[in-house]
């Protein structure tokens, strides 16, 4: 157990850690394509072109000289733009005389995309692309939990979103178990039928009912080797009863069989169900959660790891017939949506898009190739429990500014900040005003002053 609770604690951050961290800004996309390059912003640091007398120097002729002064304050992020040639944006918000900010999205200076972060020490392990698979600092440290833990258990509990990688999870813990080579077999339980669920799990014998036959279940097919159970939660109580026994006894009793057979069997489950409020609710056995709910693996859902996005993108499009390039348009809309399907969405959508781009004689994709509803979350009638924020719609969450808007003066500022509350609220003019702390009337007021119109906003992104 010694083991084990090494291996559970080494992916939590102690006090110490929290001390150590550095905010800095993580270089995801630049000219050459998808990277992940973290840069510390300890102090207010000009980012330029390379060549040139900049602290943060990149490698893309669209950036001026001397492009754009980023800092971290108290907290708060400070970005302005420094008269710049292709200029600068924020979550696709232009930057002029300054943007303040809690926390955003992607900073773009010319065809290079930024993300901030409050740790640059978690992003230098970088991205990793092997065999298909893009591997993110945050997925790496959840892959070395799950090769730790296949040394020492038999059975491993996997969470996570539907389409965070939960299989590849799985054949990850059979890869590096003690008998690779043993058979692997995947099951999503949520697909068998009601009422063959003990048969296709257990077997059967001849004779057990009508029609039978001697035939193995899943249980025994996968002897000497792993069997991995996807959306375990949906199983019948019952046979998580039964399911519980083999876990205890390593015997299975086949249906009209009179003595149980021995395996020697490793079982994953994974699910996206909260299992500990599905005992509460009498869906998942108590004896069963107690057996299975650790070790447990909670696998990040993609929001969570946009370093990974542009390179999901890239790979994706490499795997297709022709000579298909994202456009940094592309990469930039992606990394501001939450994408509740996570990776097989993701994929699935930039798939699409590349058909569009086709469609136009097009070989490089744009975000104007990108449906509008893709990546973005459902809207509910009704909340629903998420790991994310309340609202976890980037684009609808844009940042905003942490003051009201001032009264008189700053022309300027004045306008970004309506057009970011319109933008937020998708022109919505009531939900815009209060965000922006002032009287609709006034707001609509400035709106008129400014010629913007809010219909214009409702259609998000442009």
């Amino acid at each position: 157990m010694e083991t084990q609770t090494e291996t559970l604690d080494a992916s939590r951050t102690g006090v110490s850690q929290l001390a150590q961290r550095t905010p800095g800004l993580v270089l995801v996309w630049s000219s050459q394509g998808p990277t992940c390059q973290p840069f510390p912003i300890t102090e207010p640091t000009t980012i330029g072109r390379r060549g040139f007398d900049a602290e943060l120097q990149l490698d893309d002729r669209q950036i001026s000289r001397a492009h754009c002064r980023v800092s971290f304050e108290l907290g708060h992020w400070h970005i302005c733009d420094l008269n710049s040639r292709n200029g600068t944006s924020v979550d696709r918000v232009a930057v002029t005389n300054g943007h303040w900010a809690r926390s955003f999205h992607v900073l773009r200076v010319g065809r290079c995309l930024l993300i901030p972060t409050d740790d640059c020490q978690a992003f230098e392990p970088g991205v990793h692309v092997n065999d298909g698979r893009v591997l993110g600092p945050r997925l790496q440290a959840a892959w070395q939990l799950i090769a730790a833990t296949s040394e020492f258990s038999n059975t491993l509990l996997i969470t996570g979103e539907s389409g965070a990688g939960k299989e590849m999870a799985a054949r990850r813990f059979h890869d590096n178990g003690p008998r690779p080579n043993g058979p692997y077999l995947a099951v999503n339980c949520a697909t068998i039928p009601e009422g063959v669920a003990e048969r296709l799990l257990f077997g059967s014998r001849k004779g057990a009912f009508s029609g039978a036959e001697n035939t193995q279940g899943y249980l025994q097919s996968a002897d000497g080797g792993t069997l991995f159970l996807d959306e375990a939660g949906e199983l019948d109580l019952a046979i998580q009863g039964k399911l519980l026994r083999v876990l205890e006894t390593r015997q299975v009793l086949q249906l009209g069989a009179t003595k149980p057979r021995a395996i020697d069997i490793r079982i994953v489950l994974a699910t996206h169900r909260n299992l500990r409020e599905s005992v509460e609710s009498g869906s998942f056995r108590e004896d069963l959660f107690f057996r299975v709910a650790r070790p447990e693996v909670r696998l990040p859902p993609l929001r969570e790891r946009p370093e990974e996005i542009p390179a999901l993108i890239n790979l994706t499009l490499q795997q297709l017939s022709g000579d298909y390039t994202a456009h940094p348009s592309l990469v930039e809309i992606c990394l501001l949506r939450p994408w509740p399907g996570n990776i097989r969405e993701l994929i699935t959508e930039v798939r699409t898009a590349a058909q569009r781009a086709a469609l136009d004689q097009r070989t490089t994709v744009e975000a104007r190739d990108l449906d509008l509803p893709a990546g973005r979350e459902f809207r509910r009638s009704q909340p629903h429990p998420t790991t994310s924020r309340p609202d976890s719609d980037p684009e609808r969450t844009a940042p905003v500014p942490i003051t009201r808007v001032p009264s008189r003066g700053h022309a300027q500022q004045r306008r970004e900040q309506i057009i970011a509350a319109l933008r937020q609220e998708q022109g919505n003019v009531a939900r815009a005003a209060r965000l922006l702390q002032v009287h609709r009337t006034q707001l609509r007021r400035w709106i008129a002053a400014l010629k913007l119109d809010p219909l214009d906003f409702k259609a998000n992104p442009p």
